[in-house]
C-alpha cells in the first residue's frame, strides 16, 4: 500500500543571488565605501581637478555667459556661431564651465530618477530637449557637453580628455580591480598591488576608450570622402551608386561603434580589471554583450541609476546633516561676537 502524496512543500533556503542576480548590484555601495578605494578615488578626482585648473590658467577665460546654454537650445550650429560673434569678454575657464555643468547634469539626473522622470520621448524624437529627465540629462553630459568642446575648444577637448584618460586608465584601472578581487573571490587586496597591476596594463586601460572613438572617427572620414569623389565628380555618380551597398555596411560600423562608445564604455575597464584581456577583447566582449542581452544591459543600467540615485541623495543627506551638527555645536556655547572683516 502506497502512501498518498502530500501536497506541502518545505521551502528551507533561497538563493536569492543565484535567483535574481541583479541583487548583487546592491552590494556596490559597500565596496564602494571600502578605505583604499575611498583614497585611490580621492587622489585620482584631486589629480583631475587640479590638471583641469591648470589647463584653466594655461588657456585663460574662454568661454562666455551661458555659451553651453545657448550651444544647446539653438536649432543650428550657425545661428549658435552667430550669436557667439556677438559677445565680447569671456567670463570663464573652460574646465570651469565644464565642471560646472557636470555637475548641475548630475543633480538634475539624480531628481529625474527620484521623480521616474525617464524621458524616453527624446530618444525618438531627437530635436526634443528636456534637461530635467534622465536622458536629457545623459545627454548632455555624454553628447551635448563634448559637442561643444568639439565645435569650440578642440585643442582643451583632446589635450584634457587624453590626460583624464591616462590618470583614468592607472587609478581607475586600479579601483576596478580593487573591485573585481572583492566581488569574485572575495578577497580585499591592498591597493599598491592594484595600482601595480593597473600599471601593467595600462596601455589597454588608456586604449580601449579609444577604440570605438577611432572606428567612428576613421569610418565617417571614409565615408565623407567618399562622398566627396563619387557625388561631386561628373561621371562617378554611376560607381557611387554601384557601391552604395558598400557605405551601407561603412554606416553600419560607425553606428555600432557609436553604439558601443554611448551604451558599453563604462564595461571596457571592468572588462580588463576582473580578465586581465586586452583592449581590443574588451571592446568585442563589450559588443556581443550590448548585442546578445540589451534587455538585461538597459534592466541592469536602470536599476543602477535608481540605486546610485537614491545612495547619492543618502551620502548628501549624512554629509548636510554633519555639516549643520558641526556648526551647530560647535558654535553653542561661543558668545564672542565674529571681528570685523572675518
Amino acid at each position: 500500500m502506497t502512501e498518498p502524496i502530500s501536497d506541502q512543500a518545505h521551502l528551507e533556503r533561497i538563493d536569492w543571488l543565484g535567483s535574481l542576480p541583479f541583487l548583487r548590484l546592491f552590494r556596490a555601495l559597500g565596496m564602494a565605501v571600502e578605505p583604499q578605494k575611498l583614497l585611490v578615488a580621492l587622489v585620482m578626482v584631486l589629480v583631475i581637478y587640479l590638471g583641469g585648473r591648470l589647463m584653466d590658467a594655461i588657456w585663460g577665460r574662454q568661454v562666455y555667459r551661458d555659451e553651453f546654454r545657448m550651444f544647446v537650445s539653438q536649432p543650428t550650429l550657425d545661428r549658435f556661431e552667430s550669436w557667439r560673434s556677438l559677445q565680447t569678454t569671456p567670463t570663464r575657464g573652460v574646465f570651469e564651465t565644464i565642471l560646472s555643468e557636470k555637475i548641475g547634469a548630475m543633480q538634475r539626473m539624480v531628481g529625474a530618477v527620484m521623480d521616474l522622470d525617464l524621458g524616453w520621448k527624446e530618444l525618438i524624437e531627437p530635436r526634443t530637449h528636456r534637461p530635467t529627465s534622465v536622458i536629457g540629462a545623459l545627454r548632455e553630459m555624454t553628447i551635448s557637453l563634448p559637442n561643444w568642446l568639439w565645435q569650440t575648444h578642440p585643442w582643451f577637448l583632446a589635450i584634457y580628455g587624453l590626460v583624464g584618460l591616462a590618470i583614468w586608465g592607472l587609478l581607475g584601472g586600479a579601483i576596478a580591480r580593487l573591485a573585481a578581487l572583492e566581488a569574485t573571490r572575495q578577497l580585499r587586496a591592498p591597493a599598491s598591488e592594484a595600482v601595480l597591476f593597473a600599471w601593467s596594463r595600462w596601455g589597454w586601460f588608456f586604449s580601449a576608450p579609444l577604440i570605438p572613438m577611432l572606428v567612428v572617427g576613421v569610418g565617417s572620414l571614409l565615408l565623407a570622402l567618399g562622398g566627396l569623389v563619387f557625388f561631386n565628380v561628373p561621371g562617378l555618380d554611376i560607381l557611387g551608386a554601384l557601391l552604395f551597398g558598400l557605405m551601407l555596411v561603412g554606416g553600419t560600423v560607425v553606428a555600432a561603434g557609436l553604439i558601443v562608445m554611448v551604451a558599453g564604455m563604462h564595461l571596457f575597464t571592468p572588462a580588463i580589471a576582473v580578465e586581465g584581456a586586452d583592449a581590443f577583447v574588451a571592446v568585442s566582449q563589450t559588443f556581443n554583450y550590448l548585442l546578445a542581452r540589451p534587455w538585461r544591459w538597459a534592466f541592469y543600467s536602470l536599476v543602477s541609476l535608481v540605486y546610485g540615485a537614491i545612495c547619492y541623495i543618502v551620502v548628501g543627506v549624512i554629509l548636510l546633516m554633519a555639516l549643520n551638527l558641526t556648526h551647530t555645536l560647535v558654535g553653542w556655547w561661543v558668545v564672542a561676537e565674529a571681528r570685523p572683516g572675518l
